[in-house]
């Protein structure tokens, strides 16, 4: 039947929106108090909804990747920064090596997961090693 997709994706789209009034009746005027914001817009969060950028950010995950830096160690090699705001009116977006370098303790704090999963790695190659 021709027109199928569409009504599919429509009702989709229907759904999405009727579900964004019977989430804001869950909330009852709570919906921006700073601990709901989070639960709102996750993955899990029901309905459409709307960001107001640059007053409210989503929050960033420690996989996100933006701007690569280079860290000291050239074992681990180039990484992947949360930097992404990087606007501006000079022409300064050709980065040499010193802006690139950044320490492996900036790489620890932004992604503490994968850097704990590096450092048990190398901790087991040089096992091996011995």
């Amino acid at each position: 039947m021709y027109g199928l997709g569409i009504l599919k994706s429509f009702s989709v789209t229907m759904k999405h929106f009727l579900l964004t009034y019977v989430d804001d009746i869950r909330y009852l005027g709570k919906r921006y108090r700073p601990e709901n914001i989070p639960a709102r817009q996750s993955p899990k969060g029901k309905g459409i909804f709307t960001v107001q950028y640059p007053r409210e950010r989503l929050p960033l995950t420690e996989n996100f990747r933006m701007f690569p830096f280079q860290v000291v160690d050239p074992e681990t090699g180039i990484k992947m920064d949360h930097d992404y705001e990087l606007a501006d009116y000079k022409r300064s977006f050709l980065w040499d090596m010193d802006r690139l370098s950044k320490p492996l303790a900036h790489h620890a704090e932004i992604h503490p997961t994968a850097y704990a999963a590096e450092q048990a790695a190398q901790k087991k190659k040089a096992a091996k090693k011995k």
